[in-house]
């Protein structure tokens, strides 16, 4: 009785809640997943990025080929990951087969045509186009005809090299002024338009982000994640960061949107660039260190220098040894056209030309001396056109910047670089076994490297060039003699500046101007030995200087007798007749010769 009465309950319970179900509860109408656009710029990415990744998996012996087709297959996968691993190290060739390999994907695989590409990027709406792809299209515009120039002729044929509120920027309002008035001008074909689809589908899966295509132009170099707030700063509440926002009425900008490049020695922010993510900017830093790097940025190893394949310096660092993640480039071979006639321009320039070049042909020790991106790596690099064919030339660096070789192909010429395992000093040493006439030391900024230098000197080839970041001679050879105290063994200050002095004959400085972009050759200094017994141990003898308002150089004095006696027994009879025309109505003054304690 008791179990026909549960059981009636049980059959009564699933009848009520079936008449719920059907009669009372809440319908929902059905909703169909959105349908994707092909032609969704992320989602062409995305689909691009998959179809490379099964291109690399294929195995073609699985496709049941003949033998021709599968080794023809084999060697274009062999290819393709060849190419994607060297692309991102600044490998030109490596870049423009994976873009070709993009655009061709884009045409054969994803539909994109002279009708649908409008889809992707709306080339034919302005108002629909992001600063970015603004600023892309523009690049491209102007690089169809200035090239590698591109960059720097969109900046300063528009103005953006001009001061403006103490700053030199380019902000979103600049690059949308900007499409609006060359609007009419760009009459893009769609070769133009897949080769930027391309680039920018490239740069945000595999290249440098959004500095990518700036990093191919002729510029000094750039840097990202140097301004702005690290995205951790604000890690409290959020009372902090409105009375950040009240304080700073334009808005809050992160580390991860700061590009700026170098221009003619000028620190230009671009503001309308950016990553836009930590994530991004993580990532571009990696790709941009990783050629050849001796290692990986990490917590206990925060940061790094290496270099490129096209000869870039890149300098990258992350918390916690700096306050976010940054990375610097700089393009030393942007001054490999730069020549000397160039770089030394004004009044009496042609003197001061053949003055320098007499230096160089008087077999002269000579430092290039001044602050950063003032122009000492070009300066070396012309000097060494200087040097006569049959001498060898040997080359110390701690990062590949000078690249001689490029510039002097048919001369006997070495570069050797230190590493984690090899010392500069161990690199001095060993060029003195390579046949070694002038010996080349790119940037001396170890004490061991300038304690080398003074032992070359003495003891090595004909004589050395070297670039140093001294300011003025006394602090140039108060870092040789510092240098000297730590790593040879001197105790006696007055003799280590003795040895400083000895070693270094001429200090030709070089200067560059922030906020005009103007860099000069400032002055060529005599160090004359003081050797009367005085307390003095040289004296600083100004052979030539360059007002920059006058734009003009003048000749102060003649080099001392006894160093001008070892020049002119080193040059030719023409070369002499040259020197003597640079000073020519012109007699040494003892007296202009200023003592240094």
């Amino acid at each position: 009785m008791l179990l026909n009465i549960i059981l009636c309950l049980i059959v009564l319970s699933i009848l009520v809640g079936g008449i719920y179900i059907v009669f009372f509860r809440k319908r929902t109408d059905y909703t169909a997943p959105p349908e994707i656009d092909p032609y969704n710029y992320n989602y062409l990415k995305l689909t691009i990025k998959n179809d490379i990744a099964a291109t690399i998996r294929l195995r073609p012996e699985d496709l049941n080929l003949n033998e021709f087709e599968t080794k023809k297959q084999k060697k274009q996968i062999d290819e393709l990951k060849k190419n994607l691993k060297v692309c991102i190290s600044g490998d030109t060739g490596a870049k423009a087969y994976v873009m070709d390999y993009i655009s061709s994907i884009l045409q054969q695989k994803r539909g994109i045509s002279d009708t649908t590409i409008n889809k992707c990027i709306p080339f034919d709406d302005e108002s629909r186009l992001s600063t970015e792809q603004k600023f892309f299209i523009l690049l491209q515009w102007y690089e169809n005809t200035y090239g590698g120039d591109a960059l720097a002729i969109m900046i300063r044929s528009n103005g953006f090299d001009h001061l403006r509120n103490e700053r030199l920027y380019v902000d979103d309002a600049d690059i949308s002024s900007l499409y609006h008035e060359k609007q009419c001008l760009l009459q893009l074909t769609f070769t133009d338009k897949i080769k930027i689809l391309s680039q920018m589908v490239y740069q945000d899966i595999y290249g440098h982000g959004c500095v990518d295509k700036i990093r191919t132009m002729n510029i000094d170099g750039f840097s990202i994640g140097v301004s702005g707030i690290p995205s951790d700063m604000f890690t409290s509440t959020g009372e902090e960061l409105a009375k950040y926002l009240q304080s700073h009425k334009e808005g809050l900008r992160f580390s991860y949107d700061s590009v700026w490049i170098m221009l003619n020695g000028r620190q230009i922010y671009l503001s309308c660039l950016g990553t836009h993510s930590e994530k991004e900017l993580k990532r571009v830093c990696k790709n941009l260190y990783r050629y050849n790097a001796s290692k990986n940025l990490s917590a206990n190893a925060g940061y790094l220098t290496n270099d490129m394949k096209d000869g870039s310096r890149i300098a990258a660092a992350r918390p916690p040894v700096s306050d976010s993640w940054v990375a610097i480039c700089r393009k030393h071979s942007s001054g490999m056209s730069v020549s000397l006639e160039e770089q030394i321009q004004g009044e009496n320039a042609d003197k001061i030309r053949d003055l320098i070049k007499s230096l160089v042909r008087g077999e002269q020790t000579l430092a290039v001396t001044g602050g950063q991106a003032c122009g000492k790596t070009t300066m070396i690099r012309n000097l060494m056109s200087e040097i006569r064919p049959t001498y060898t030339i040997r080359v110390q660096e701690s990062i590949f910047e000078l690249w001689l070789r490029k510039v002097l192909p048919d001369r006997n010429i070495i570069t050797l670089k230190q590493t984690d395992l090899i010392s500069g000093q161990a690199i001095i040493d060993f060029t003195r076994k390579l046949d070694s006439d002038v010996i080349v030391l790119g940037e001396i900024a170890e004490p061991a490297v300038a304690a080398g230098l003074v032992q070359t000197t003495q003891t090595g080839g004909s004589f050395t060039m070297f670039s140093h970041h001294g300011l003025t001679v006394k602090k140039l050879l108060a870092w040789f003699r510092n240098a000297l105290l730590r790593f040879s063994g001197f105790s006696n200050e007055k003799i280590a500046m003795e040895q400083a002095v000895e070693a270094i004959p001429f200090d030709l400085h070089m200067k560059g101007n922030k906020w005009s972009g103007e860099r000069f050759c400032e002055r060529l200094t005599e160090i004359v030995p003081c050797n009367d017994g005085s307390d003095y141990p040289y004296r600083e003898n100004k052979i030539f200087e360059y007002d920059r308002r006058k734009k003009a150089f003048t000749i102060l004095n003649r080099i001392s007798p006894d160093r001008e006696a070892i020049i002119l027994d080193n040059l030719t009879d023409e070369e002499a007749d040259i020197y003597r025309k640079v000073f020519e109505g012109i007699t040494y003054n003892e007296g202009n010769l200023r003592r240094s304690a």
